[in-house]
């Protein structure tokens, strides 16, 4: 039911300082109940609370799931040049998919060491 979900993710929310992942991860559940405002509301929330506590990544990852790829590449930009750890979750995390046909995107698994369909390019017998 949306509206218990609704219910439980406002009650994480009210306490007085949520960690950013509790932030991060409110977002991206509004995003998935269809409610962009409330969920822009939280993405700016975190933007304002950026450093040092907030990973690039986490904004690069809520901007890519909200449609917003300019912003994402930008803060995956970031999150690049601040060593950001969470970034090797790209490829394999849900909200990263629409940026997936974007071509700044395979060039930056490049930049990462990541090959996006690793294991299709071997033969049978490196397998």
């Amino acid at each position: 039911d949306t509206a218990e979900a609704r219910a439980a993710l406002d009650h994480s929310l009210a306490a007085a300082k949520p960690p950013a992942m509790v932030l991060r991860l409110a977002a991206e559940s509004y995003l998935m109940l269809g409610d962009q405002s409330r969920a822009a509301d939280l993405i700016a929330r975190l933007t304002s609370l950026r450093q040092p506590s907030v990973p690039a990544s986490f904004l690069a990852f809520l901007q890519a799931a909200n449609g917003g790829h300019n912003e994402a590449f930008e803060w995956l930009e970031k999150a690049w040049r601040d060593g950001d750890t969470f970034l090797s979750l790209i490829h394999a995390y849900p909200a990263c998919a629409p940026l997936r046909s974007d071509p700044r995107y395979q060039s930056f698994l490049t930049r990462l060491g990541i090959r996006e369909n690793m294991g299709s390019d071997l033969g049978p017998s490196q397998r």
